[in-house]
């Protein structure tokens, strides 16, 4: 069986996070989940289309400007609840839902929308680089944890 060579080094990175304080690995990680998404999260709202209309409603009456959906994409940290996984939950707010469904997915029937697809592509293009992200960012947070608690030692 092959290893995907972008994942080599998190068998290390995990035995420095057991050696932890409670809590420490945990903030290590959300950390660094963090900071891998963050170039999806810009890819994602570069991608983004932007309407032609620049005054509309939305659903619940509001009024917007073009780019509402755009604008309206967002990040939100996840866990399960054994805080064993971290997630970052990368697209719109409940508000801007149409951005996913009838503008990624092209599932309007009322007006048979072509998709447009941004979240995807911005997923994609940006796994590689999220997963070394990832591992850089938890190997500093590890280490300036672990140096922080030696100082502490002392």
């Amino acid at each position: 069986m092959t290893t995907d060579p972008r994942l080599e080094g998190f068998e290390s990175l995990s035995r420095a996070l057991e050696e932890l304080k409670m809590g420490q690995g945990s903030q290590a990680i959300n950390f660094a989940t963090r900071k891998a998404a963050v170039p999806i999260l810009e890819k994602a709202r570069q991608n983004a289309p932007v309407g032609e209309r620049p005054l509309h409603k939305i659903y619940t009456g509001q009024t917007v400007s073009s780019g509402y959906g755009k604008r309206n994409i967002i990040m939100r940290m996840g866990s399960d609840k054994a805080k064993t996984r971290r997630t970052a939950l990368i697209g719109p707010t409940a508000k801007a839902y149409y951005m996913s469904q009838f503008v990624e997915l092209g599932k309007n029937i009322k007006h048979k929308m072509r998709a447009q697809p941004w979240l995807r592509p911005a997923i994609r293009g940006q796994q590689t680089s999220s997963v070394y992200i990832l591992k850089t960012e938890l190997k500093k947070k590890i280490d300036r944890i672990a140096k922080a608690n030696a100082k502490a030692k002392k």
